[in-house]
């Protein structure tokens, strides 16, 4: 699911990530951990196809990240640590937009929403704009906004930040129901 080979990026003087060798099966669960600038959102956003590697090459689902971002785009499930949440947006305004930009048709992204809605807790808020969202009820909308398009590859950036521990707790029974279903 995810190859990389010698994955490297710079920034001027600066050498972010340096020669990140990796495989990653279907199934698998990897966790990249490190003190922060160790390189770990910056390794995130060259598997996304966000930011181009400098050196080395980099496959996910198949799709190489520089030739192919859409496809990889489309591919991947990410929750970074800024969630670009659309304060104006109602929760399920903000999945049905994002169902669009996956290229769901209507049906699916109705049947995902309420899913995802229920099994995050965050029916009863559905129709309210995220600004009104504790911390918590952000992070459950940005993972669920991750899972929409039920994408092969997950990458999670600290996914039960700011959560209480039951949220964290259906956090972490996603990801091991996630990893049993392949």
């Amino acid at each position: 699911m995810i190859e990389t080979s010698k994955l490297s990026r710079r920034f001027d003087d600066f050498q972010a990530v340096r020669d990140v060798t990796l495989q990653v099966q279907p199934g698998e669960v990897l966790a990249i951990l490190g003190p922060n600038g160790a390189g770990k959102t910056t390794t995130v956003r060259m598997l996304t196809s966000v930011l181009r590697p400098t050196a080395g090459s980099a496959r996910v689902a198949g799709w190489d990240v520089t030739q192919h971002p859409a496809q990889v785009r489309r591919s991947v499930g990410a929750l970074t640590e800024q969630h670009g949440l659309y304060n104006r947006m109602s929760a399920r305004e903000y999945l049905r937009f994002f169902g669009i930009l996956y290229g769901m048709d209507e049906t699916a992204i109705a049947q995902r929403m309420t899913h995802l809605l229920d099994y995050f807790n965050l029916s009863a808020f559905a129709d309210q704009n995220t600004e009104t969202f504790s911390k918590g009820m952000r992070q459950k909308l940005a993972l669920a906004r991750a899972l929409m398009h039920d994408p092969p590859v997950l990458l999670l950036d600290e996914p039960t930040s700011a959560m209480d521990p039951e949220s964290a707790q259906l956090v972490r029974q996603e990801i091991t129901r996630l990893r049993s279903a392949e």
